[in-house]
């Protein structure tokens, strides 16, 4: 099956080999970006964004730094996008212009990796990064926001129009044990760096523009400024025909962010419904959610980001009532990564099954299949399906394809890319631009979980669950450390054969 990596991306060193481990005495690199500071400019009549960002990066490994790798995906996601989707975006681009450091006007050598475009290395043999000491890298970059439905870029609609403004930031690349953690990007499989740090945004818009993202947001004409704590990724969205639903649960400040767009008064109507629904239910399931706000935007995809979701709103522009069931689940999946994506990290290329598992599991085989407010409520727009029967008959639909999938394999390791392109192959999964391990990691990882909790019994599971999350919250999780809670809980052979079938561990 061929590659879906994006152009100029190539397949780096295998996902199945752990990371390298230091003999005692031995020197090893660590580095981390505490902080970042952006300044944004966006031009909504060019679709283009402006961006200043400087990194606060720390070398508290034991060994000097003599080349940093950020990660650039504009690189890489612009060319893709244009091509597929080529009306309007001819001749759009994206660069990193310069790179200083310290605030210092030397311009320091940087090139985007030969394999990996979206990789860009940072020269610093003149003066390396010495062990204990920190820079400001400042990086001067632009991109078109090319024009698309999707989680990337500029949606237009005849209302006005959404800047999707994600996967755009140049960022400091993951290292762990003293290795770089290079792995390819493509569009549909997320390789973000797991790490928290710190975000001040300021974004210069028209002042007819709403402007939105994680954390504390203050608007005041042309200028928006963000404060947030503790992000693994910044989203931040503008449109010009927006509008924001405040309200609580459980004393979480929700910012729903709807568009102006189509069947407006029922996606305002069930999305607050669909957020309560799905606040309660993860914090009952896993445990409270730590930050205070979040922010739910409408657009034209589903996707994650700190303190932040997108949901795609297609069936609500279209009016085409019987999606609207779906759009619940979605919505639930995107808020559930609340908890394991953001609360619980991990590294999504290497251990996707980790967020993409817990998250899909509690999604589709336990809040989508109890009833509920969000259910109901659909059931009344949509009287001729009954959504709660719908989505415990495909649950069970699923999960017998899944199980099926699977009959006469030795092992399918969750935390192996070669599997996971195996079967994807099973699958029959022959979209160009998604990355072959992308959905194994939501169904494969949820079925191993709905199984685990057939052997473990629900009391036993669910206490599990919880202990991942108070264990790695605000940290990042692995495969070993999940499987060793996992064992203290329960280590029955039933278990272990199901441990040893789906996780390669040590």
């Amino acid at each position: 099956m061929a590659s879906s990596a994006l152009p100029g991306c190539a397949q780096s060193q295998s996902a199945d080999t752990p990371a390298y481990e230091a003999a005692n005495n031995e020197q090893v690199a660590s580095v981390r970006a505490a902080s970042y500071d952006i300044q944004i400019s966006l031009d909504t009549d060019g679709n283009r964004m402006e961006q200043v960002v400087e990194m606060n990066i720390n070398n508290d490994g034991s060994k000097d730094l003599d080349a940093l790798y950020l990660r650039y995906y504009p690189y890489g996601y612009v060319p893709f996008l244009i091509s597929e989707w080529p009306e309007g975006n001819e001749g759009k681009s994206a660069a990193i212009t310069s790179v200083t450091r310290d605030g210092t006007a030397d311009q320091l050598p940087f090139a985007s990796d030969a394999g990996d475009n979206t990789l860009v290395k940072v020269d610093l043999s003149d003066s390396p990064l010495k062990v204990g000491e920190s820079l400001i890298l400042q990086v001067n970059a632009w991109t078109d926001l090319p024009i698309l439905r999707g989680r990337f870029g500029t949606s237009v609609f005849d209302e006005g129009k959404l800047f999707s403004l994600t996967f755009c930031f140049p960022y400091l690349e993951y290292m762990k044990n003293g290795e770089w953690y290079l792995d390819p990007a493509s569009f549909e499989l997320e390789n973000r760096n797991p790490e928290l740090a710190d975000y001040h945004v300021t974004v210069e818009a028209p002042d007819t523009f709403t402007v939105v993202g994680p954390g504390t947001v203050q608007q005041d004409g042309t200028l928006t400024t963000i404060d947030a704590k503790d992000l693994r990724s910044l989203a931040v969205f503008a449109s010009d025909c927006m509008g924001v639903d405040a309200f609580e649960v459980q004393g979480i400040s929700i910012s729903n962010c709807y568009l102006n767009v189509g069947d407006v008064e029922n996606y305002r109507m069930l999305t607050r419904q669909y957020l309560t629904d799905a606040f309660d239910s993860f914090i009952e399931l896993v445990g409270p959610y730590h930050r205070d706000c979040f922010t739910m935007v409408e657009g034209c995809s589903n996707m994650e980001f700190s303190g932040v979701a997108i949901i795609n709103g297609d069936f609500f522009y279209d009016g085409e009532v019987e999606g609207y069931q779906d759009r619940f689940a979605h919505l639930v999946h995107e808020v559930g990564h609340q908890w394991f994506y953001d609360a619980v990290g991990n590294h999504e290329y290497r251990e996707g099954w980790i967020d993409e598992g817990f998250t899909s599991y509690l999604t589709d085989s336990e809040i989508a299949c109890r009833d509920s407010e969000s259910l109901r409520m659909v059931g009344e727009i949509y009287p001729e399906g009954n959504a709660l029967e719908a989505n415990i008959a495909e649950r069970e639909m699923v999960r017998m394809g899944l199980e099926g999938d699977l009959v006469g394999l030795d092992h399918y390791y969750l935390n192996s890319q070669e599997d996971k392109e195996s079967i994807s192959t099973v699958m029959g999964i022959e979209r160009e631009f998604m990355f072959p391990g992308q959905l194994p990691d939501h169904f494969y990882s949820a079925l191993f979980l709905a199984q685990l909790k057939d052997a473990m019994g629900d009391e036993e599971f669910y206490a599990f669950v919880r202990d991942v999350y108070e264990t790695y919250l605000q940290k990042i999780a692995d495969t070993e450390g999940i499987k060793q809670i996992l064992l203290e809980h329960d280590d029955s052979d039933e278990v272990k054969e199901l441990v040893s079938f789906y996780l390669l561990t040590s």
